[in-house]
């Protein structure tokens, strides 16, 4: 099997039926791992379809989503709106787990669109099922995709490049009011 993970609160903006009504044009072979609490009552309804339900998998809470995540083949984000930079796609990637997300908020910032994963149009199943479909179909990009996910996230949002950006941030601003 080819797992897709995903880890999140679901509520509507989390878009987690987006990926299940694109599990509906899927092959057998790929399965979807989520993690999380479930607040959106389509998601269970979609879930329970018995064209895609014994390929959906719910774990519930887990404090190691991070590795589990980190276990799957891919790392999916389908939100739809209000999101920054998601641990649930960081890590995963600095793990070498390739992401699919959507051009949701701070999304598309993380995933280099067919470099180190795919950035997809917000609500749209039947792209989150291609970008799917092109990870699970050949094992050697989805390898690929996932090496420059941990090239990415080491070099662009490691907790180094993040303090210095912070710094120089704050040492801009400080030299603008006239600080030092």
């Amino acid at each position: 099997a080819f797992i897709v993970g995903c880890a999140a609160n679901m509520r509507r903006v989390k878009g987690v039926d987006v990926l299940l009504k694109a599990m509906f044009d899927l092959p057998e072979n790929i399965h979807v791992l989520l993690m999380g609490e479930v607040r959106d009552p389509l998601v269970k309804t979609l879930a329970d379809n018995a064209q895609i339900k014994n390929r959906v998998h719910f774990a519930g809470f887990r404090k190691d989503a991070p590795a589990i995540l980190g276990s799957c083949d891919l790392a999916v984000a389908p939100s739809r709106g209000r999101e920054g930079l998601t641990k649930s796609i960081i890590e995963p990637m600095a793990q070498g787990v390739p992401a699919v997300v959507t051009e949701a908020g701070g999304l598309p910032e993380m995933v280099e669109d067919g470099v180190s994963g795919f950035v997809v149009p917000i609500d749209e199943p039947k792209a989150m099922a291609e970008a799917i479909k092109q990870v699970a179909d050949d094992p050697d990009r989805c390898q690929s995709l996932g090496q420059n996910a941990r090239k990415r996230m080491q070099s662009v949002f490691s907790i180094e490049q993040t303090v210095e950006k912070t710094l120089r941030m704050y040492m801009d601003i400080c030299a603008e009011k006239g600080l030092f």
